[in-house]
C-alpha cells in the first residue's frame, strides 16, 4: 500500500506541473526538431526543456506502472492471508520480497528504457510530457505498448482472480460454521464465528478499494476506447 501510494503521489505531482516543464517557446532546436517549428500548447506556461520535459515524462510513467503492480501485490497479499491463511510471518519471509521488489523491476525496466529511447515527449493529447516515442514506427513503441497492456491485462486477471479465492474462502467458513452450529463445540464455533466474521470484513473492504481503482481507470479506459 505505501509504496502504490508513492508510486500515484510521484505520477500526480509531475502531471500537475502540466506545460510548466515543457521546453520554452524559444527552444527553436527541440520545436523544429519534432513538429517543423509548431509549438504545442502554446498559450500556456513553459519554462523547462527537454531534460525538464523528459524527467516529468519519466515520473509520471513510472509512477502509473509501478503503481498497477503494487495493486497486483496488494492482491496477492490477500490471497495469502485471507484465502491461503498464510501466517504473517510467512508471508514476510516467503512473499514479501517479490511483492515489494517486483512491481519496481516491471516499472523502472520500461520507463528506463524509455528514456535512453528518448520517448518522454510534448503530444497535443496530455497537458504534461509523457511517453510516446518520435518515431512512431520504431519497434520501440511496439514493446512499451505490449509491455503497458501485458501489464494491465495481467493485473485485472490477478484482481478478479484474487477476489475469487476470496469469495471462495467466505463460503467455506460459511460451510464451516454451519456444520460447527450443528454441533456441541462451543470453542470451534466462536474461533469459525470469528474467522468466518473477519474474513468478511476484509473482503468487504478489499471490494471497495477495487470498486474504487476500476472507476479511477475508467475515464482513461473509455478515452482510449
Amino acid at each position: 500500500m505505501f509504496g502504490m501510494s508513492f508510486a500515484d503521489i510521484m505520477a500526480s505531482t509531475a502531471m500537475a506541473l502540466t506545460t510548466i516543464l515543457m521546453p520554452r517557446k524559444d527552444d527553436a532546436q527541440y520545436w523544429i526538431e519534432l513538429y517543423n517549428g509548431d509549438v504545442q500548447w502554446e498559450e500556456q506556461t513553459k519554462i523547462g526543456n527537454q531534460y525538464s520535459c523528459a524527467a516529468q515524462g519519466f515520473f509520471s510513467s513510472t509512477g502509473v506502472c509501478v503503481a498497477f503492480p503494487y495493486n497486483a501485490s496488494l492482491c496477492a497479499y490477500y490471497v495469502c492471508a485471507i484465502a491461503l491463511r498464510m501466517q504473517e510471518k510467512d508471508i514476510r519471509k516467503k512473499v514479501a520480497p517479490f511483492l515489494l521488489g517486483l512491481p519496481l523491476v516491471l516499472g523502472l525496466t520500461a520507463t528506463i528504457s524509455a528514456v535512453v529511447n528518448r520517448c518522454y515527449i510534448v503530444i497535443t493529447n496530455e497537458a504534461w510530457c509523457t511517453l510516446f516515442p518520435v518515431n512512431t514506427a520504431s519497434p520501440h513503441l511496439d514493446i512499451v505498448q505490449f509491455s503497458l497492456l501485458a501489464g494491465i491485462t495481467c493485473l485485472l486477471v490477478i484482481i478478479f482472480t484474487s477476489f475469487a479465492l476470496i469469495i471462495w474462502r467466505v463460503q467455506k467458513n460459511g460451510k464451516l460454521l454451519a456444520q460447527a452450529s450443528n454441533r456441541d463445540h462451543i470453542q470451534v464455533k466462536e474461533r469459525v464465528t470469528a474467522a468466518h466474521q473477519n474474513t468478511k470484513l476484509i473482503f468487504a473492504q478489499s471490494l471497495a478499494y477495487m470498486g474504487s481503482f476500476l472507476l479511477s481507470l475508467s475515464f482513461p479506459l473509455l478515452r482510449n476506447i
